[in-house]
């Protein structure tokens, strides 16, 4: 259930319950989830369901949970999504980690499909994984905890426009990473 606190001490159920994907063995639905700051939106991943699925919901004005676009998911075995997930202020951008990095995806509400924002996914380097994302409010920067052979570290990355001719939005990495 999704659970809403009142100010006063108080916590109450806030819509119907969501389910989850057909539950099949091994399958994690809701072990990853993240709810937008204003509490208008949430969203779970389940890396273990096929090749991995991100769903998000909005809380409608009958206070019933409806999902908000299609779901994000995994292309191939290789590349399985939802690692780690963080949804932006208002839920109308989220970051997914996947095998292959972390993308961040907004919302494109008038063809109701999520669309990767910038032009570039944020890469890994081979034998690294990462372990969290974190998506700021306003959703240009990006935050991801990643280990492997080196043990951990913090990398922190920027929405920066290009003005150059290609006219690339790309994440870039700002200092140095965090050991």
């Amino acid at each position: 259930p999704i659970m809403g606190y009142d100010g006063s001490y108080n916590w109450h159920h806030v819509g119907p319950d969501v389910n989850g994907p057909p539950i099949k063995p091994n399958i994690e639905f809701g072990e990853i989830m993240t709810m937008s700051r204003q509490g208008n939106r949430f969203a779970v991943a389940t890396p273990s369901y096929d090749n991995g699925e991100v769903t998000i919901w909005e809380r409608s004005s009958d206070n019933e949970w409806t999902t908000v676009a299609n779901r994000i998911r995994g292309t191939n075995s290789i590349v399985s999504v939802g690692l780690s997930i963080s949804l932006s202020k208002t839920g109308a951008f989220i970051a997914v980690a996947s095998s292959a990095g972390v993308t961040v995806y907004k919302e494109n509400s008038s063809t109701e499909k999520w669309e990767v924002f910038g032009d570039n996914t944020i890469g890994l380097l081979p034998s690294t994984e990462v372990i969290k994302v974190v998506l700021t409010d306003d959703a240009k920067g990006v935050a991801m905890l990643v280990t492997g052979d080196f043990g951990a570290k913090v990398m922190v990355y920027e929405y920066t426009k290009q003005a150059n001719e290609a006219k690339e939005n790309l994440w870039i990495l700002r200092g140095s990473e965090i050991p």
